[in-house]
């Protein structure tokens, strides 16, 4: 009889590295911050954001301040705020972090929206557009010559 060759067997560190890894999950949490809170509150915020991450064994990977906005519509609940800022958060942990964030979010009065989305895969995350201009090779235009213009004459 032929012999079976077995696939060989992959070496992990153990169960519970399998675990915890089974267990993290990326997410994004998008939050906007009405424009009269102050820069102070709003670092004291962001800081209550990574502290309830980082102590339930998540990790923040990005930080990002995404700049200020104006809204489409006055909120319903501050109708006077017509612009916020807005930063993002990505990071990895576990999915009962949502719990806390959302509670934090609920209970500050500077928070007027938040958003937390799932991320699948790692090249799903935002990436900033490197250059608004698309890159030309030398020689190379954007649109083709002007046919229609005619030089002007010199006048004597």
């Amino acid at each position: 009889a032929p012999a079976v060759l077995k696939p060989p067997r992959r070496r992990s560190c153990g169960p519970c590295c399998r675990q915890q890894a089974a267990r993290m999950v990326f997410y994004e949490t998008v939050i906007l911050i009405h424009g009269r809170f102050r820069s102070h509150d709003k670092q004291l915020l962001l800081r209550e954001v990574v502290r309830s991450i980082t102590e339930k064994e998540g990790h923040v990977l990005r930080l990002q301040d995404l700049g200020w906005r104006n809204l489409a519509q006055n909120t319903k609940e501050f109708k006077f705020y017509a612009h916020g800022q807005w930063f993002s958060v990505l990071w990895g942990g576990h999915p009962r972090i949502l719990n806390d964030l959302e509670l934090i979010f609920r209970h500050s009065s500077g928070v007027l929206r938040s958003m937390n989305q799932k991320i699948g895969s790692p090249t799903r995350l935002y990436l900033p557009r490197s250059t608004y201009y698309p890159l030309l090779s030398p020689g190379q235009r954007l649109t083709p010559p002007l046919t229609h213009h005619t030089p002007m004459r010199t006048v004597e």
